[in-house]
């Protein structure tokens, strides 16, 4: 697109449309690790009493290894820690990394405040 105007001349071009997925790939990625139902039992688990994986496993009816695996994708969205100052390897829901999670989930879904209900 040109504009001529008395002494200025304007040239544009067409911008290309944003692609509406950018920056979004962190938070999808940390929600599939709660969008397997077990998975989001375990962290609802942790983030009421610290526990191991071995208690965990059991709860849950399944071998340690399968425990194993969720809270390792658990951990690596940032979602699960280690329990502070417990002499035993107990595992915690971390909190903060979950309020951000859900106000992340917010910003990329434009809320600007939780809807009232």
């Amino acid at each position: 697109m040109i504009f001529a105007l008395p002494d200025l001349l304007l040239i544009g071009v067409r911008a290309a449309p944003a692609d509406p997925r950018a920056g979004l790939e962190p938070v999808a990625n940390r929600l599939k690790a709660v969008a397997e139902p077990t998975r989001l039992a375990i962290l609802n688990q942790l983030a009421g009493s610290p526990s191991t994986v071995t208690e965990l496993a059991r709860q849950f009816g399944v071998a340690q290894p399968t425990m194993s695996n969720h809270i390792k994708l658990l951990r690596d969205a940032g979602l699960v820690t280690n329990a502070p100052g417990r002499g035993r390897r107990e595992l915690v829901a971390d909190q903060r990394s979950i309020a951000d999670l859900m106000s992340e989930l917010g910003t990329a879904l434009a809320f600007d405040s939780p809807p009232a209900g």
